[in-house]
């Protein structure tokens, strides 16, 4: 069993935790400065809830960082700042200049996964897809708990493309008006 601290329990966040627990994992969720609903929902996913990023922290060998992109730089500065030595997993949407920046200044892990997630949260009906960079024990130990097997990487820009190409789709799965692919998607 892998014990998985995710950040933050949002519509994405909260599936994915779904997916750990349904996997026979553990997923541990930090109620201090979240809102009622976030912790709420990271429950009925079948999260633990602690008190302190510190403790979450202390347990877990991987956290997953799925928050809001503007906030991805402050969730792994607050992971680094606890001094964090299991593997830290970025999918939130940003660009791989932001990811980089994560990765070889901010440092918030032992090791770290690049990655991208496709489609709707899971279950939703709709296939998700995460792509994962990294090195290969890290990849594996990321992806085993989440359920999606994928072909490791050595290096985090890889999931770059992936990445850039999931940014250019909202949230509904749809290309927008005008991408080459929504001719496709109508």
């Amino acid at each position: 069993m892998i014990t998985v601290t995710v950040l933050h329990p949002g519509t994405m966040g909260v599936a994915i935790t779904a997916e750990i627990v349904a996997g026979g994992h553990e997923a541990l969720s930090v109620t201090k400065g979240r809102s009622e609903n976030t912790w709420l929902r990271g429950r009925e996913a079948g999260a633990t809830a602690y008190d302190s990023l510190a403790e979450a922290l202390s347990r877990s060998a991987v956290v997953l960082s799925v928050c809001p992109p503007q906030a991805a730089e402050d969730v792994a500065a607050a992971v680094a700042a606890h001094g964090f030595a299991g593997v830290y997993a970025d999918v939130n949407a940003i660009s791989p200049q932001r990811v980089r920046r994560i990765v070889d200044e901010i440092r918030p892990g032992s090791a770290a996964v690049d990655g991208a997630v496709f489609g709707q949260p899971p279950g939703e009906g709709g296939a998700t897809r995460l792509y994962l960079a990294g090195a290969d024990s890290a990849v594996e130990l990321v992806a085993s708990p989440c359920g999606y097997p994928r072909a490791p990487s050595p290096h985090t820009s890889r999931s770059a493309p992936c990445r850039l190409s999931a940014m250019s789709v909202p949230a509904t799965g749809r290309p927008p008006d005008g991408h080459p692919q929504a001719a496709e998607a109508a």
